[in-house]
């Protein structure tokens, strides 16, 4: 099945985006450095000294006392690829599918194969999937999680799907790397998809 896969990301500009009160004078810094290591030291070391403990509940660490942001509201665009899609058998998949998918509500293993990447292709998208790949095999490495505990630690990314034959898109959400076979073909675990109603660019797909 031929689609069009869209990649988000914050497009946004790190001088104009953010507004930054002040810099801190140093005894104010020296002051919260002091007051973080009576607060968070011995969490520091439990942690360091228990390897697979989950520290959200145990450090509390907040960063954004020392660096005070405001941030403005983020603006977000899509990097896009046509691609191939096939069901976890290697089969074309079909919208019908999808569909079937939607309406039972459940998480079906997809696999996407992008076209292969030439010159004047957006390649923030190659960049993007690539970032999502070596987080995902980090944890893939970690040997002594059991599977369910490795699924749950790979990291969630959304797509979003536009068929062009079909006059349809959809939002993967919750995708998580399973495998990748190839350079190009990667073996992902939808949480859920939902179609959405848009304009549908006819010149961006590829047969």
């Amino acid at each position: 099945m031929n689609a069009v896969l869209h990649v988000p990301y914050m497009n946004g500009d790190c001088q104009e985006d953010f507004n930054w009160v002040r810099e801190l004078e140093t005894d104010e810094y020296g002051d919260m450095v002091i007051k973080d290591h009576r607060k968070y030291s011995r969490g520091v070391g439990y942690m360091m000294a228990c390897k697979w403990q989950d520290n959200s509940t145990m450090l509390g660490y907040n960063d954004y006392e020392k660096i005070r942001r405001d941030y403005k509201k983020q603006r977000i665009r899509f990097c896009s690829k046509p691609c191939h899609l096939y069901d976890d058998q290697g089969e074309p998949m079909t919208i019908d599918e999808l569909i079937g998918h939607y309406q039972e509500r459940d998480k079906f293993v997809i696999k996407i194969v992008t076209n292969v990447f030439k010159k004047g292709d957006d390649f923030d998208i190659a960049s993007e999937l690539d970032s999502w790949e070596k987080d995902s095999w980090r944890v893939h490495s970690c040997k002594r999680l059991p599977k369910a505990q490795l699924l749950k630690h790979l990291p969630k990314k959304d797509f979003k799907l536009t068929f062009t034959k079909e006059k349809s898109a959809a939002i993967i959400s919750g995708c998580r790397l399973l495998n990748k076979e190839g350079k190009r073909c990667y073996v992902v675990l939808v949480d859920r998809i939902t179609f959405i109603k848009e304009n549908i660019d006819t010149d961006n797909e590829e047969e």
